[in-house]
């Protein structure tokens, strides 16, 4: 059995990666949402989401150039701490990434009623996995090569929206900034974290990364600014073309503001657009999840028919049908609001512990990473108060799925560790 991955990717492989997971159903379903609970300054609930994100990007990078390997959150706890932390770590992100894809497939389907209304939703989701299971079942390289044709397509579609729509911003509908005050900021930033998620596919793919002790840090820091810029330059434009209370009531603002200025051709090309979105951010989510899964099967915390690799393609197949199945699970639920605020707690709590690995690890004389965070424990510190402050802001009840997913990790942990 091959249990070592190819390395077939690179700079531009591993920005697609993370621009496409991150641009994906989060600005084109929750920037209503986000005007609604937070008012034309919604724009700040990205520019704060970003900078917290940014904290811990920079952490991911760092430790992702010392150890280049599959499995990323996973991989640095468990170095840092333990294997049982490790699990942990690498248990919530792989739930939590699958709990995203479904949320991402469910945009991509309710879009998809833009141009075919009379499929059923649950069709084309069912329908858009299995084409995405297949895709990646034949290698790492084929689905970046639709995830860098799809990432290209969809920032030219979301220019043309910036440049045509900034020119008719109605500035007077972004008074007041805040009619719900400051306090709707953090709670905005907390719901919308999950439109940040997907910079660390990066680092959880680097094994497949050439060069990964520049690539990697280069593509997370880059993905994480551009994606930042292009959230709030969205915010700001759909705000100003349409009030705060009607965006709050639509699950397809950017296609509803597009039409304004653009007519009906500029809808359906903002809705082709979260086509292409949701599409990429599932791929990249697809990946991630899948190797996160293969490496804690290789190091034995999790089944070892998970490592198992395709004979022909080399792709970790295992883990990607498993993967499959819980996608497949949330579909059936399909309720948006606990995807998005299930998936951002199984993926703040990790971060934490990566902050705190980075922290960790700095002490071993034996950590060399090529790059590494400026300003000693700062940033690292700021970054994982920072997501404890956001998971504050979750809802109990979606605290409460995520702990309870948690729970069962750890008794599949524990009963295979007896076993063993």
């Amino acid at each position: 059995m091959n249990s070592s991955l190819k390395k077939t990717l690179g700079l531009g492989d591993a920005l697609a990666l993370g621009i496409g997971t991150m641009i994906g159903a989060g600005i084109f379903m929750l920037t209503g949402i986000v005007a609604s609970l937070t008012g034309p300054g919604a724009i700040y609930a990205y520019a704060v989401a970003g900078a917290i994100i940014m904290c811990t990007a920079l952490s991911f990078a760092e430790l992702a150039t010392a150890m280049p390997s599959a499995g990323g959150p996973y991989t640095f706890v468990k170095h840092a701490f333990s294997p049982f932390w490790g699990f942990v770590a690498g248990w919530s992100l792989w739930i939590g990434q699958s709990l995203g894809c479904a949320f991402y497939i469910i945009g991509f389907s309710q879009y998809t009623a833009y141009f075919l209304p009379w499929l059923p939703w649950k069709l084309v989701a069912f329908g858009f996995l299995i084409t995405m299971i297949s895709i990646h079942i034949r290698g790492s390289k084929e689905s970046t090569q639709l995830q860098s044709a799809s990432v290209l397509i969809l920032l030219g579609i979301l220019l043309v929206y910036l440049v045509l729509g900034i020119r008719e911003v109605d500035n007077n509908l972004h008074e007041p900034l805040f009619p719900y005050g400051l306090s709707a900021l953090a709670r905005s930033a907390a719901f919308i974290i999950i439109s940040f998620l997907g910079f660390e596919s990066i680092s959880t793919a680097a094994e497949e990364i050439k060069n990964p002790r520049i690539v990697v840090p280069l593509a997370t820091i880059l993905s994480v600014v551009i994606v930042t810029l292009l959230y709030m330059g969205v915010a700001y434009t759909a705000t100003g073309i349409v009030s705060y209370r009607e965006l709050g009531l639509t699950t397809t603002p950017i296609a509803d503001t597009a039409r304004v200025f653009m007519g009906p051709i500029g809808s359906k090309l903002i809705g082709f657009g979260c086509l292409l979105a949701t599409l990429s951010s599932a791929n990249a989510g697809v990946l991630a999840a899948s190797r996160i899964s293969f490496a804690m099967s290789r190091d034995g915390v999790l089944p070892g028919f998970l490592q198992k690799t395709h004979t022909l393609y080399n792709t970790p197949t295992a883990a990607i049908y498993t993967t499959g199945v819980i996608i497949a699970i949330a579909l059936i639920r399909g309720n948006i609001h606990w995807l998005t605020e299930a998936s951002s707690f199984l993926h703040l709590y990790p971060f934490i512990l990566v902050n705190l690995a980075l922290l960790q690890l700095r002490l071993f004389p034996d950590y060399r990473p090529a790059f590494k965070v400026p300003f000693g424990p700062v940033i690292p510190l700021i970054g994982a108060a920072s997501c404890l402050g956001l998971i504050l802001q979750i809802d109990r009840q979606d605290v409460l799925l995520g702990v309870l997913l948690i729970c069962l990790g750890f008794f599949a942990y524990f009963a295979r560790n007896t076993r063993a």
